[in-house]
């Protein structure tokens, strides 16, 4: 589990964090906290899963095969970014450089989902 990126960094500092930097390896211990956050976890062998990849997009697809209860929109903006992102240029030149914070407002824009502007307010990407 990536908990020690919870346990060291708090969730709070995580997401700022993780929404401001390149760096690979905060992006990485963010999606272990929105794994942990969920409820249904992640393991260091899932993100290996991912190496190479779209962070987000392969986290997304590993973890949520289903559709998340509508009352999560945390996991609802993942889910929303799985289905949208196929299909968006835009989205899929934001996700290869692993862009957080760009990736979730233009989810929101395209998408037009309230849940995904839900999340981006709740993480201080939107006013």
């Amino acid at each position: 589990m990536l908990r020690f990126f919870v346990e060291c960094k708090g969730p709070e500092t995580a997401l700022a964090q993780a929404t401001h930097t390149s760096d690979t390896t905060v992006k990485v211990g963010m999606l272990g906290l929105i794994a942990i956050l969920s409820g249904r976890g992640a393991s260091r062998e899932t993100f290996a899963r991912c190496e190479g990849k779209n962070f987000v997009y392969c986290l997304a697809k590993i973890l949520f095969e289903d559709p998340p209860p509508p009352s999560d929109c945390l996991l609802n903006t993942l889910w929303a970014l799985g289905n949208v992102m196929e299909g968006d240029e835009t989205i899929q030149a934001t996700a290869a450089q692993h862009d957080i914070g760009v990736l979730l407002l233009h989810i929101a824009r395209v998408a037009e989902r309230e849940v995904a502007t839900t999340a981006a307010r709740a993480m201080g990407l939107m006013c």
